[in-house]
């Protein structure tokens, strides 16, 4: 593909559908090798997955170094390249451009930050806008000039798939993030009757929050979990209401998960 502008990807895709992929557990029961023909956008550090399956992504996204190239890490990097090797074409925040390139297989994007802070301040933001129906201050209809990230590199995926000109979008792999569970053991139920919770929690598990244990090493605690996970479901109830004002369809057709914004599809009935 030659294209370089992202001007140049507006309404191509126009009447379209998209699958936008997260990268929940729920991809390892999700039959990949059947989305080859479908059009896909991927983030993040999905060629975690590319061993499992012979499907790649169309697009390909990464935010993240929007917010400095300091707090991205060499093995990140080396991800991101791992993708965009792999995936048709990406799109990536204007200061990486000096890392990877003028490359024909790369558009650069102007990031607007609504807040680096994941929890309250963000969430803060997005109940604000969707109360009072100001979508336009944290969604780009022109992401030839802007993306916002309000939360999660979906919600870019999201503006991006609409400026493409997609009328359905289906999310798949969107499972929200795992809480911690207690161990089941013996030993542990009888010291949670005797010790305080916070000692006990660190005799508990979290649930699995990605695809792949190696997609992250480092957990957060239970409380930033859950914090997270309202700031997920925010933003895709702005994707909702987005949705509903500039006219395109969201669905979620993950396998299982918990997210319940969007009407479900069964992903098997339509690929």
């Amino acid at each position: 593909m030659s294209k370089k502008d992202i001007s140049e990807f507006k309404s191509l895709h126009s009447g379209d559908r998209v699958f936008i992929i997260g990268n929940g557990p729920s991809l390892k029961k999700t039959p990949m090798n059947k989305m080859k023909k479908e059009t896909t956008i991927a983030m993040n550090r999905i060629n975690l997955l590319f061993g499992e399956t012979t499907w790649r992504p169309d697009y390909y996204i990464y935010y993240d170094i929007a917010y400095g190239k300091k707090n991205v890490s060499k093995k990140t990097l080396e991800h991101v390249e791992k993708c965009i090797e792999q995936s048709r074409h990406s799109f990536l925040p204007e200061n990486s451009k000096d890392i990877f390139g003028d490359r024909s297989d790369i558009s650069y994007f102007v990031p607007k930050n609504i807040s680096r802070n994941l929890k309250r301040e963000n969430l803060k933001v997005k109940e604000r806008a969707i109360k009072k129906d100001e979508i336009e201050k944290i969604w780009s209809t022109r992401v030839d000039e802007k993306i916002y990230n309000f939360g999660s590199t979906i919600s870019a995926a999201g503006q991006l798939a609409a400026y493409m000109g997609f009328e359905q979008i289906f999310f798949v792999g969107t499972d929200l993030y795992g809480i911690k569970e207690r161990s089941s053991s013996l030993i542990v139920d009888i010291l949670g009757k005797i010790l305080p919770s916070g000692v006990c929690d660190k005799l508990s598990k979290y649930k699995e929050d990605h695809f792949d244990p190696d997609y992250t090493k480092n957990g957060n605690r239970i409380e930033n979990r859950k914090v997270l996970n309202r700031n997920i479901i925010q933003t895709h109830k702005v994707i909702k209401i987005a949705s509903e004002k500039f006219g395109f369809e969201v669905y979620n057709a993950t396998i299982g998960g918990k997210l319940e914004v969007y009407q479900r599809k069964d992903l098997e009935k339509i690929i």
